[in-house]
């Protein structure tokens, strides 16, 4: 019995490791499942659809509604239909409620609201910008795809993904592909701002998108976004968005799906996606296929699933793919790919959002129905090359080679939203001659004030630029606004949507710095606070003034979170004085600074050296007589270095020595010197001095005699010369 009873007990415990998976049994959250704001269906008047979500298996009475905001002769109307339900059935735990597109609908871009009762009460579940009604099949798409936007990884990387769906309106893409890592680290924050962004920036603009391994982390994606896996039905043309997950490729399974499903669209255009490219960056250009994959030739995520790789080629020729978008690479690289006489592109694009070897981007393309593709390049760079896609960030110069060099700005485009979210800014900058810009775009707007009482500030218009207000319509709470805007090349535009003008320039201050007390040489992480009561801070830069030649330089600051701003500087060499200050500037062009702060760092360490104790052998000596002249050197600083040690006579240097002494240390040094003239000398060592005399020696004197031994002397002498003088008379 007790082994019975440990039995069970164990059963229970295996049973109860068990993930359970939703399709067992377990009801979901109600949420839409297709169609989604990152793969929308497209329709024509007439159509019937399925739509597929969950919701609670007693739902029932349902009823399908679409509405929009959308432009029509010049100016804004809400549309607003009920979807006829043809049937609405539960398969598994999903809701299939398929429903019949109105004759007379307008063609716009439509949120779907399902409405349904449960347990006596009414609910509803709602998609926004899911539903893509077209009054014919397009005969081409012109497409901009972003990719890799990274929300998350830096504050600019929204700002860079709103430029590029702005972009979006301006050049008059029909559809924006976006082909993964939307954002940085899959958290929920991360999607809703993606979210946000799509539905602020690109309003009416139907958006396909995939993930990308970045995006795999959570359930966010799903959540927020879309179908990781999905195909769109376009009338000429098919697109087929397919996820390469965490490993970076696509398993049998999908590859089989995909296989399936692209075949069934024969004689379609046909787009595929998938974020990891399966070339490899090196294979760029014009490659012609002989039928033999070469293994080398795949990105490394394909390459140790050499069999999947090349099923999927196959499968990709055999269906006569356009073209295929990629990612992840975060840089441009356009491959031509041909076999017999057809050509695919493989087509991978900078990342919109996150860092980059060349500069971020966007790509514009242009695929026909007849399976023609026309990529726009800029004037730097072909197909063959790279970079070659738009940047959405200022460039300062880029060479024949692709070496780029950025300005260090902000964005092109960026947006700011009063306090109370009641006014909204555009800046605009266009620094590019080759490409001209111009659309409408619907922008809106929150806060109290009525729709009548907006009105649009021009601040800054150059180069042709313009603005114009065109209509407004107030829905649910929310203005809308219509606005004309021109961009050609070179050009530059500030406008504020707002129901007040803004008089009061915004608050600057430097926080604070990390470190907290900079050490020379080190980079420094400065922290600055701007905040603005009326339309938004534009822009915060910190000033460093030199207090010499160099003047100034202006380091824009990059956003860090609500009204904190950062600059990280590379340091300064020791003995440095610097003078900081934060400069805010609004979006009515006013501006705030800050206190200056003075940076001091101490003076770099340094040898001190000093002399003592001259001696000198002698004091007086005679002409070339080698005198020996020591003093005392001592490094009285604190660091290694060497001195000369200079020997002055009578203000004249004869001779000198390199002495090289770590700090704290003191060394004797001997100088040895002969002088030859007779004379009076002042001995000089580095101001120290002593006196020196030379002089010839005395004269040899002659013997001394008395007086009396002279005279003695001389008439002994007297004496002996007169005998002398005799004898030699007598021998005569």
């Amino acid at each position: 019995m007790r082994v019975v009873k440990t039995l069970a007990i164990i059963i229970l415990l295996a049973l109860a490791s068990f993930p359970i998976h939703p399709l067992m049994g377990e009801e979901q959250p109600p949420r839409f499942i297709e169609p989604r704001l990152g793969n929308p269906y497209p329709a024509l008047p007439g159509m019937s659809l399925n739509i597929t979500l969950t919701a609670h298996s007693e739902a029932s009475e349902w009823a399908v509604e679409v509405y929009s905001i959308a432009e029509e002769n010049g100016g804004l109307t809400f549309l607003n239909y009920s979807l006829q339900v043809e049937e609405a059935w539960l398969e598994g735990l999903r809701w299939k409620i398929q429903v019949r597109i109105p004759d007379g609908i307008r063609p716009a871009l439509y949120w779907v609201r399902a409405i349904y009762k449960l347990a006596g009460g009414q609910n509803y579940l709602e998609e926004p910008e899911s539903l893509w009604i077209l009054d014919r099949w397009p005969d081409e798409l012109t497409i901009l795809q972003l990719t890799d936007t990274h929300i998350g990884y830096q504050a600019e990387s929204s700002t860079r993904t709103l430029t590029g769906l702005l972009m979006a309106k301006l050049l008059n893409a029909s559809i924006i592909l976006i082909t993964g890592d939307v954002t940085d680290t899959a958290t929920n924050s991360q999607a809703q701002e993606f979210r946000f962004l799509l539905l602020n920036y690109s309003r009416g603009n139907p958006k396909f998108i995939i993930p990308g391994n970045h995006d795999r982390k959570t359930e966010a994606y799903e959540k927020y976004i879309g179908d990781r896996n999905y195909a769109v039905d376009i009338g000429s043309f098919f697109i087929l968005g397919l996820d390469t997950g965490d490993e970076g490729y696509i398993g049998p399974e999908l590859i089989e799906w995909a296989n399936r499903t692209l075949r069934s669209m024969m004689g379609r255009t046909k787009i595929v996606m998938f974020h990891h490219p399966l070339f490899d960056g090196s294979i760029h250009g014009t490659l012609s296929f002989n039928g033999t994959l070469e293994r080398s030739w795949l990105y490394s995520s394909w390459r140790g699933v050499y069999e999947y790789a090349s099923r999927l080629l196959n499968i990709l020729i055999e269906s006569n793919v356009t073209i295929v978008l990629s990612g992840h690479i975060h840089t441009d690289r356009i491959l031509q790919f041909k076999y017999l006489n057809r050509t695919i592109y493989f087509v991978t694009t900078s990342t919109t959002g996150a860092g980059r070897p060349e500069y971020n981007g966007v790509r514009l393309l242009r695929v026909g129905r007849d399976g023609s593709v026309e990529i726009r390049t800029p004037p730097w760079m072909g197909l063959e090359g790279y970079p070659n896609s738009i940047p959405v960030e200022p460039v300062a110069s880029i060479t024949s080679a692709g070496e780029v060099r950025l300005t260090g700005e902000r964005p092109l485009f960026s947006s700011i939203s009063s306090s109370d979210g009641s006014s909204l800014s555009l800046s605009l900058n266009f620094p590019f001659d080759w490409l001209k810009l111009g659309g409408r775009v619907i922008l809106p707007t929150g806060g109290k004030a009525s729709k009548d009482a907006y009105a649009l500030y021009l601040t800054r218009v150059e180069n042709g630029s313009s603005a114009q207000l065109l209509d407004s319509i107030s829905v649910s709470g929310l203005n809308y606004f219509l606005v004309d805007l021109r961009l050609p090349g070179s050009s530059r535009l500030l406008f504020t949507l707002s129901s007040f003008k803004d008089i009061h320039p915004p608050s600057a201050s430097i926080a604070y710095m990390v470190p907290s007390t900079p050490s020379a040489d080190s980079p420094i992480t400065v922290y600055l606070q701007s905040r603005d009561e009326g339309w938004g801070v534009l822009s915060v830069i910190l000033r460093e003034e030199f207090g010499d030649k160099r003047g100034f330089k202006d380091h824009p600051a990059n956003k860090e979170r609500g009204d904190l701003y950062s600059v990280r500087l590379p340091g300064y060499p020791p003995g440095s004085n610097i003078t900081l200050t934060c400069i805010a500037l609004d979006a009515a062009l006013l501006e705030g600074r800050s206190q200056p702060l003075t940076i001091s760092l101490p003076p770099p360490p340094a040898p001190s050296f000093s002399l003592k104790e001259l001696n000198i052998s002698k004091e007086e000596v005679e002409p070339n007589e080698e005198i020996s002249i020591k003093v005392t050197l001592a490094n009285v600083g604190n660091a290694q270095g060497s001195h000369r040690v200079s020997l002055k006579v009578n203000g004249t240097e004869l001779q000198g020595m390199e002495v090289e002494l770590p700090p704290g240390k003191e060394k004797l040094v001997e100088f040895k010197l002969r002088l030859e003239k007779v004379g009076s000398y002042i001995i000089d060592v580095d101001g120290l001095s002593r006196s020196l005399k030379v002089s010839q020696p005395p004269q040899a004197q002659p013997l001394g005699f008395p007086v009396q031994y002279t005279v003695f002397a001389v008439t002994l002498a007297s004496v002996i010369a007169a005998l002398a003088l005799y004898m030699a008379r007598r021998k005569r």
